[in-house]
C-alpha cells in the first residue's frame, strides 16, 4: 500500500522540522484510520458471542479488528493470501483460526464459501476488510495497460460483492448475522495519485447502503441479517479498545 506524504504532519527534533519517514507515516496512518472507524452497529450488531470472518485479516486495520473481536470472547476467523502473516497474527491470538482466500479470484470464492460454511456453521459476521491501494499514473502508462485498475476493482469492489453472494444464504439461517463493509474516506475525499481505489471505495460504499435502504430493506429484517458500511472514525476504538498503534 503507498502512504500518501502529508506535509501538515511533522515531528519535532532539535534541528527543527522533519518530515515523517515513510515508517512513521505508515504507522500514523492506520492509526488515524483505527481511531476514526465508525460502525453504525450497536442497535444491529452484538460485540460477543459471534463467529466472525475478517478478510485481509492478518495484517492492518483488518488484524486490529480482529484482535478486538478475539479478546471480546468471538471465534474469529481470518483469512489473506500472505500464509505467514496468518501464521502470526493467530499465533499471537491462541484460538483464532485462518484460512488462505484471494479475494480477487471468484473460483476461490466458490469453494471457500463452502468449506467455511461447513468447518464453521455458525458464522454470523462477515466483515469484508481486504482491498488494495496502488497509486496510478494515468498520463504515463500505457493506454492499454489498464492491469492496475483491473485488480483493484477484482479485489476491492467484485470480491466482497461475490463473497457476500456466496456466504450470504447460510448467514441469512442465523437467528442474528451482520454483513459488514470497510470503505474509505476517500471514497468521499478522493485522492489524485488513487483513482480506482478511490472509485472502488465509494462503490462499495454505495452498494452496501442501497442494500440496507433500497426497496428490500424489509427483506433484510425478516430475514434477520443487517448489511453495514465502515468509513474512518471512531467507533472501533471507543467500542472494542483497539490499541491505537498498528503492529
Amino acid at each position: 500500500m503507498m502512504y500518501p506524504a502529508l506535509p501538515f504532519l511533522r515531528r519535532r527534533t532539535l534541528a527543527g522540522d522533519e518530515r515523517f519517514s515513510i515508517s512513521n507515516r505508515r504507522r500514523l496512518f492506520l492509526s488515524l484510520a483505527r481511531e476514526r472507524i465508525e460502525v453504525r452497529v450497536n442497535a444491529l450488531m452484538k460485540t460477543k458471542d459471534n463467529t466472525i470472518l475478517i478478510t485481509g485479516g492478518g495484517s492492518g486495520i483488518g488484524r486490529a479488528l480482529a484482535e478486538a473481536f478475539h479478546r471480546l470472547g468471538n471465534q474469529v476467523i481470518i483469512t489473506g493470501r500472505g500464509q505467514k502473516a496468518l501464521d502470526e497474527t493467530c499465533a499471537a491470538n491462541p484460538g483464532m483460526k485462518s484460512v488462505t482466500l484471494d479475494v480477487s479470484d471468484p473460483k476461490s470464492i466458490q469453494s471457500f464459501g463452502a468449506q467455511v460454511t461447513k468447518e464453521f456453521p455458525s458464522l454470523n459476521v462477515l466483515i469484508n476488510n481486504a482491498g488494495i491501494m496502488v497509486p496510478e499514473n494515468l498520463l504515463e502508462k500505457k493506454s492499454d495497460d489498464l492491469s492496475t485498475a483491473e485488480k483493484t476493482v477484482a479485489t476491492n469492489l467484485l470480491g466482497p460483492i461475490r463473497l457476500t453472494s456466496a456466504l450470504l444464504p447460510s448467514l441469512r439461517k442465523q437467528p442474528r448475522a451482520t454483513i459488514m463493509t470497510v470503505s474509505s474516506g476517500l471514497a468521499f475525499v478522493p485522492l489524485a495519485m488513487t483513482p480506482t481505489y478511490c472509485a472502488t471505495k465509494a462503490a462499495i460504499h454505495s452498494y452496501t447502503h442501497r442494500s440496507v435502504t433500497s426497496s428490500s430493506r424489509q427483506t433484510w429484517k425478516s430475514s434477520n441479517s443487517f448489511p453495514l458500511t465502515s468509513r474512518p472514525r471512531s467507533w472501533a476504538t471507543s467500542k472494542l479498545k483497539i490499541p491505537g498503534r498498528c503492529r
